[in-house]
């Protein structure tokens, strides 16, 4: 009897700890909770202030008078809020960040842009807001003109919607519920247990959420921070030039960012060093005016953006190209990547050609892996690719032959099908790039759709044409991380390419008519993997989500982008 009280004892000893402990952890998570929300307030509040943004706007009606590149234009505030506009990069920095944005000599805001392009994205918006369009697209006659394009790309963007993080809503919800239920319903330890660690959970991805939107925030930030005030002497600097009676303006530092004594600031600048006469005489106006409009776009667009330049009547591209010149300009894309004897696309012009045999020139190359930086290992490289959509896999062999081959889809779990029969394969459109070595210049080889499986096996191997590899790649014309066991140090370098006959085009140099390679079983010198992350998106597409006359409006702030909640009118 003695004994049993002594355990009893020890059972209730047991359940006061039990207490302490979920007293603590209740403690160490709203610690933890507090903690994360004050730093996460005080970052974004930071942020914001910086820039001399505001989390909501000081006036929701009437117009903006928005001075565009020289010309001034009226933007309804009512125009920008609306469903499909509210989240916009274009209307967040015109109704929460005009405090931050340089302002013209009569004190309205200066959004440095081509005044071509905001005027023609103003007539699509209006044709919006009266309903006669479901969208607010660049028409075609422009959609191609770069000039456009890169502008309306950039300032179409969303910022992030966040998700709602209150607690009714997940695991936690059911934990809660489960945890309130009457006393004479008894639950099991298991599922107890369950709902104290869904409620970790929960928490730990709600903090997820909210550093994904403050990412989202950072991103608009960033790529909006060339149209915004800096903190130097020249940062609101105006300067004009006139060219055949028409005034030409930009702001001075973003010349600067072009170099400190480059030609066309020397021209624009009233002061020392400048140019003697203030008027434009020996260029076309058409000519000047697109010279300096494609120097406005290379300074301000995001880093990483391929920016191309503008489009010229084949008959005067030759006289233009003369005009740039002089101004220290080439007719050429400008693409800011890492690009020359570090990766194997060796210039702007080289993904000029690559992302146009894609069909996606409004796009921005981010690198995922490179074997001489991330190791040879198939598994590094699987990580590195396993989720995005369109990634382009390229090899260097020797010092004369690049290639690569474009997969056009995401690469998720189910497209990496690891098996080995043809019929059971993932199949998304793929094709290869020649860039050197097989053919005198950049070469596109596509494929029949019965040769767009691929499949593949992290763990082990998968046969195919009689060998053992790690990835197959275009129906088996490229395997990738061949003899996976018995040459293990070379992982992805060790590939292996051959076509059918008359699957490449003619004009091959060389002998060796059936690969890409120096020869067909070779060890690369480099592998890379680059995505091509898209920035343009279907306008119409998104359109029809964002009916404007849709009920259940929602209000959009910056501070309920940062708290975490939107709110229905």
């Amino acid at each position: 009897m003695f004994e049993l009280f002594s355990e009893w004892e020890d059972a209730d000893a047991l359940i006061r700890e039990f207490r302490s402990s979920f007293d603590s952890l209740q403690e160490r998570l709203l610690d933890a909770k507090t903690t994360i929300e004050k730093t996460l307030a005080d970052d974004i509040q930071g942020m914001l202030a910086a820039k001399g943004a505001v989390c909501r706007p000081a006036e929701a009606t009437g117009e903006i008078l928005v001075n565009a590149g020289g010309v001034v234009y009226p933007v309804s505030r009512c125009a920008l809020q609306l469903p499909l506009m509210k989240r916009r990069y274009i209307s967040v920095l015109l109704l929460y960040c005009t405090e931050g944005m340089p302002r013209d000599p009569d004190g309205r805001v200066y959004l440095e842009v081509s005044p071509a392009w905001f005027e023609t994205f103003l007539d699509e918006l209006t044709l919006f807001n009266t309903g006669r369009t479901d969208r607010v697209a660049l028409p075609h006659s422009k959609e191609k003109d770069p000039a456009y394009a890169e502008y309306h790309d950039l300032f179409m963007r969303e910022v992030g919607r966040v998700p709602s993080a209150h607690p009714e809503h997940g695991r936690a919800a059911a934990a809660a519920a489960a945890s309130a239920e009457p006393r004479g319903k008894s639950r099991s330890d298991g599922a107890i247990l369950d709902g104290i660690h869904d409620s970790v959970d929960d928490l730990a991805n709600a903090m997820k959420r909210v550093m994904k939107r403050k990412e989202e925030l950072s991103t608009f930030l960033a790529a909006m921070d060339p149209f915004l005030k800096d903190n130097t002497e020249d940062g609101s600097v105006l300067l004009t030039l006139e060219v055949l009676g028409r005034t030409c303006t930009i702001l001075k530092r973003t010349l600067r960012r072009l170099g400190a004594n480059h030609t066309l600031l020397m021209r624009f600048s009233d002061t020392p060093p400048c140019w003697g006469d203030r008027r434009v005489r020996a260029t076309p106006g058409r000519h000047f005016i697109h010279v300096v409009e494609f120097a406005r776009r290379i300074a301000v667009l995001p880093k990483g953006q391929y920016i191309r330049p503008p489009m010229m009547d084949q008959a005067e591209l030759e006289l233009f190209r003369e005009d740039l010149a002089m101004y220290n300009l080439s007719y050429s894309p400008v693409l800011d990547l890492p690009a020359g004897d570090t990766t194997i696309i060796k210039s702007a012009e080289e993904w000029g050609k690559v992302l146009e045999m894609i069909g996606k020139p409004r796009c921005r190359p981010t690198l995922l892996y490179k074997s001489s930086r991330h190791g040879v290992k198939f598994s590094t490289m699987f990580g590195r690719v396993t989720w995005y959509s369109g990634v382009l896999f390229l090899f260097q062999h020797k010092e004369t032959h690049r290639f690569g081959c474009f997969v056009d889809g995401c690469l998720n779990f189910l497209t990496w099908s690891s098996c080995d029969h043809e019929d059971q394969r993932s199949s998304l459109r793929q094709f290869f790039i020649s860039l050197s070595g097989t053919y005198p210049a950049a070469t596109k080889v596509p494929l029949r759709r019965d040769r767009h499986g691929m499949c593949v096996n992290v763990k082990g191997y998968t046969k195919t044409a009689g060998r053992e590899c790690s990835m197959v790649l275009a129906g088996g014309y490229l395997l990738v991380a061949v003899d996976p066991v018995w040459s293990s140090k070379d992982g992805v370098l060790r590939c292996y390419n051959c076509f059918d006959d008359g699957v490449l085009p003619l004009g091959q140099l060389g002998d060796n008519t059936d690969t890409l390679a120096g020869e067909k079983d070779f060890t690369a010198d480099e592998v890379e993997a680059w995505w091509m992350e898209p920035i343009g998106i279907d306008w119409q597409a998104q359109g029809a989500r964002y009916n404007r006359r849709a009920a259940g409006r929602r209000n959009f702030s910056l501070g309920r982008l940062c708290g975490g909640a939107w709110a229905d009118e």
